[in-house]
């Protein structure tokens, strides 16, 4: 595709990549939306859970509708109503806010915007590219932590470039820094115009290496992120190259295009940095491959796992040493082998999901769930029973 014809009309070319590819992360993770499922829904509002598996069909159906309408006869209501669709959707069940589809909201946003306040293209593209700019930042940011470095940059190493020796993994760990200075450095380069190809070049680098590392070649996981890496790669080019405008964060008018990216400003620049005090979610964060992750688990005996008629064998943690008389199911394992996407990793979703194995009436003593916070060590867990 001659990326360069792209970027003559950047307004139509971001929204058709955006809503093919979230059309495409839709159909990859279907069973995360809708139809019958072992994994419980997890809603932010109490009772949504409630609702017919057969009618979640409803809502995404007509998700899919409106998107496809909106590329075909673009209008403000058939986007507006798609992303109340969305939203519905996304209220019932806390696990389908993933990082790409934040990322789309997020770009789509300013469409509908504009069809009710008319906006200039630089008006609408702007706060598009203060979604990239604080996007890498973040990300570069939350992996500047041990975790990431001994275990992220580690799997990497194996994973990807197959190095298995413990000490030559020992000795190019400092590398593992390389990492989060580069993507800070694209979001740098991406807001100076002297600097803006190079930084789309390197971003673009950074989302082909993603690709290659969850890929075969590499961990063979997690392939949900593969159209959001592809979708970023033609985003960034089509947003950024062949631009250069003096970029600011901010307009002095109109007020109208001003006040969405202020509101950019402080949902993607400030908010985030209240995650490091675990008052805003990971996923809202941009903690992407941090590895600053919480693992949860579900410990069950024998004899009531039995009542479950082997429902949750694909799930089990696989332990040298494992738990006596009883079996572990690893949370996030169940999430990706169902519904094709990790767990949302907070805390409230982890409890959640314990009020609904508490319903099963298992004795305290022969259910129990554990959560890590980080490495998966003793001093970073925590337990928790029906009982509390």
């Amino acid at each position: 595709m001659n990326f360069l014809y792209l970027t003559k009309d950047r307004q139509k070319s971001v929204k058709l990549i955006t809503v093919l590819f979230l059309i495409a992360g839709l159909i990859l993770s279907f069973r995360l939306w809708a139809g019958e499922r072992l994994f419980p829904l997890v809603p932010f509002v109490d009772g949504l859970e409630r609702i017919p598996y057969q009618f979640n069909y409803v809502p995404l159906l007509f998700l899919i509708f409106l998107l496809l309408y909106e590329l075909y006869k673009p209008n403000k209501w058939s986007l507006a109503l798609a992303l109340i669709a969305l939203f519905f959707l996304i209220l019932q069940d806390q696990n389908r806010l993933q990082p790409w589809v934040y990322i789309y909201i997020l770009i789509l946003l300013p469409f509908c915007f504009s069809y009710f306040f008319k906006t200039t293209e630089k008006d609408l593209t702007r706060p598009m590219r203060i979604i990239f700019i604080f996007m890498y930042f973040w990300s570069g940011v939350q992996k500047v932590n041990s975790n990431f470095i001994n275990e992220g940059f580690t799997r990497i190493l194996a994973g990807l470039f197959k190095i298995q020796d413990p000490i030559i993994i020992r000795n190019l760990l400092p590398l593992g820094y390389i990492i989060p200075v580069i993507e800070i450095f694209v979001a740098i380069c991406l807001l100076s115009k002297k600097f803006r190809h190079l930084g789309v070049s390197l971003a673009v680098f950074t989302h082909i290496f993603i690709l290659i590392y969850v890929s075969p070649i590499g961990i063979n996981y997690n392939y949900i992120v593969c159209p959001w890496n592809v979708a970023m790669i033609f985003l960034v080019i089509i947003l950024f190259y062949k631009d250069d405008t003096d970029f600011i964060f901010w307009n002095a008018k109109p007020l109208k295009a001003t006040f969405i990216n202020y509101f950019y400003i402080l949902l993607l620049g400030l908010l985030p940095i209240l995650n490091f005090w675990g008052q805003w979610d990971d996923n809202l964060s941009f903690s992407l491959y941090s590895e600053k992750r919480r693992i949860f688990y579900i410990a069950i005996s024998d004899k009531y796992m039995k009542q479950f008629d082997h429902k949750f064998d694909d799930y089990f943690l696989k332990l040298d040493d494992n738990v006596q008389g009883g079996k572990v199911i690893d949370v996030n394992k169940w999430s990706m082998k169902e519904l094709n996407v990790p767990i949302c990793p907070e805390i409230r979703v982890f409890e959640k999901i314990t009020k609904d194995f508490c319903r099963y009436g298992i004795p305290s003593t022969d259910i129990i769930f554990l959560m890590y916070e980080g490495t998966v060590v003793d001093e970073n867990l925590t337990k928790w029973t029906c009982e509390k």
